[in-house]
């Protein structure tokens, strides 16, 4: 079944040690034989049908115990310390990895979530530069996020869902095809059955965002908080939800409590400089927004840090702000509109005029255009 995929899947396992390998230079082929403390970084749920099927094709018989393997990653999320212990796939008086070759992502990736502990002795915990990889293999989760969504696609018809993740992603492929209904039955049935994860819950908190239900959602997003409280994303979630509710206090707390955990969750300081605005509390927003684009830099982020200076009377910054986010992308609708009006402000007419223009040609939305008609047509008024 997954050998269609299999080309490109191994083809992304040998980026990501590519990657990953740079950290630890001069280890041993197969680091895991040098300890026996494992890393925290939870294995359970983040093995899906296609890294199973791989598996199962790629290693050599009765390598694959697939039934101790579900159970393996079925587990909570607190499964740490000596292989011997935790891992079905680990040999215990040889002192390695049996698939060592065709190890899923998440193993790949042990301690290199700069979020996530190792083990004492593991050698990638003594390596400085492990935590400074997780920006550099972004791209590459995207794809492997992408290319597990194509195989779930494509078979999911023969596949019989085991674990939370399958459910999860099942259900993710039918919310895509526009039928929440399935969806969230799926995302239920995880529940149903792995009601103590984390990132079922999470799942559930999703559900009742896009149902408008924000109560509900809160709730469910502090059960998994309850369940896994040092992952700072759920708490930029639950933020988002507290925001949503009108409670921008109460947003800043979560957000500040998430990058205590991660400084470098960029979203964090984003979403933390929009609740500040929201509290017309200007200058720490603007500190907020510093931060994030000094992780994150994003067109989105520099307008709304000119927005802000601009609020602030700060107009020759603001103008250095937006001037900033035309140039990540010339093309963007909200730059052009905000130049204008800066230029204006600035009595430049011709440059404001320039702008408006611009922005005229890349609206889609009749009201905007219209919008950006009556500026033309101030600016064509007599002083």
């Amino acid at each position: 079944m997954v050998k269609a995929w299999a080309a490109e899947l191994a083809g992304l396992y040998s980026q990501f040690d590519e990657v990953l390998s740079t950290t630890l230079p001069g280890a041993p082929e197969n680091p895991c034989e040098t300890c026996r403390n494992c890393c925290s970084y939870p294995i359970h749920l983040q093995v899906s049908a296609l890294e199973r099927d791989f598996i199962k094709e790629q290693a050599p018989p009765g390598t694959c115990r697939e039934e101790a393997f579900i159970a393996f990653i079925n587990r909570a999320a607190g499964e740490s310390g000596s292989p011997a212990k935790v891992c079905p796939h680990y040999d215990c008086e040889g002192m390695k990895c049996l698939i060592y070759l065709w190890r899923p992502l998440c193993c790949r990736m042990f301690g290199h979530v700069p979020f996530r502990s190792v083990g004492k002795g593991c050698p990638y915990g003594a390596s400085p530069a492990r935590q400074g990889t997780w920006k550099r293999v972004e791209a590459l989760v995207q794809a492997f996020s992408a290319l597990r969504l194509q195989y779930y696609r494509a078979c999911r018809d023969s596949l019989t869902p085991l674990t939370a993740m399958d459910f999860l992603i099942m259900g993710n492929v039918s919310l895509d095809e526009g039928d929440p209904r399935k969806a969230f039955l799926l995302y239920d049935e995880a529940l149903q059955r792995f009601p103590d994860s984390a990132l079922v819950r999470s799942y559930q908190a999703r559900k009742y965002e896009l149902m408008e239900h924000l109560p509900e959602a809160e709730r469910e997003y502090r059960a998994a908080i309850a369940l896994d409280p040092e992952e700072p994303v759920l708490l930029v979630k639950l933020g988002f939800v507290k925001y949503g509710m009108s409670d921008f206090q109460g947003a800043v707390v979560l957000y500040r409590e998430a990058i205590r955990r991660d400084g470098s969750n960029h979203m964090a300081w984003a979403n933390m400089g929009l609740a500040f605005l929201s509290l017309n509390e200007y200058e720490h927003a603007l500190d907020a927004y510093e931060h994030a684009l000094a992780l994150e830099p994003s067109p989105t982020l520099l307008i709304m840090k000119g927005n802000i200076l601009d609020c602030l009377a700060r107009s020759e910054e603001a103008l250095e702000a937006y001037q900033g986010a035309l140039a990540l992308d010339g093309e963007d609708l909200l730059a052009h509109m905000c130049l204008g009006k800066i230029h204006r402000k600035l009595s430049f007419p011709e440059k404001a005029r320039f702008h408006y223009e611009k922005a005229m040609a890349l609206a889609v939305d009749e009201g905007v255009k219209k919008m950006m008609e009556g500026e033309l047509a101030t600016l064509a008024l007599p002083c």
